[in-house]
């Protein structure tokens, strides 16, 4: 059970932080997408597991 709300909770965690990113990356007149690969990146860094 603790093994499926951690990977819930990190699902929601990467999820938040690439909608963040392309809200900010759309905020300062860039695409989206590169907001989303920016946090791709951020995230990628990091082992989650």
């Amino acid at each position: 059970m603790a093994q499926e709300l951690t990977l819930i909770v990190e699902m929601v965690t990467v999820l938040g932080s690439a909608t963040l990113a392309g809200y900010i990356a759309n905020r300062l007149n860039q695409p989206v997408l590169l907001g989303y690969l920016l946090a791709e990146l951020l995230w990628a860094r990091q082992d989650l597991g």
